[in-house]
């Protein structure tokens, strides 16, 4: 449940620099402020949020390539953020496993979203998945 709260509070901060603009770190300490949790899953956060910042140009394209006939901006902020944390953790997070964090991501849309974003989201991520695993 640890993890799952460190989720909710990376992706309030990305949803936060992505909507607002705002400073990262202070968003970043904003949020962890906010959390009661211990320094690994502090560590979390930051590895979420500086590693989905930091790649996120890849993540874009990646997510684009299966949105069908739509572009990322027109998908709500909330799904496009959780959908770049979800991809970051499947590509580039390798000690999270893929179904963990594709049902992460389903999870946050859940709370933060709607049941037909939940879908929506597990459906992009299971393309996701399914590029990965080819690439292999």
């Amino acid at each position: 449940m640890k993890r799952r709260l460190a989720r909710e509070t990376a992706l309030k901060v990305i949803y936060q620099w992505d909507v607002g603009k705002n400073d990262l770190e202070i968003a970043l300490k904003d949020r962890i402020a906010e959390v009661d949790l211990d320094p690994n899953n502090i560590n979390f956060i930051e590895t979420l949020v500086q590693g989905t910042l930091k790649n996120i140009e890849e993540i874009d394209q990646v997510i684009e390539q299966y949105l069908m006939e739509w572009s990322l901006d027109r998908v709500s902020s909330i799904d496009r953020n959780i959908l770049r944390l979800g991809v970051f953790e499947i590509l580039f997070k390798e000690d999270t496993p893929d179904k963990v964090a594709v049902n992460e991501a389903i999870e946050l849309a859940k709370v933060f979203s709607t049941d037909q974003s939940a879908k929506f989201i597990n459906g992009v991520l299971d393309k996701v998945l399914k590029f990965k695993n080819d690439a292999k």
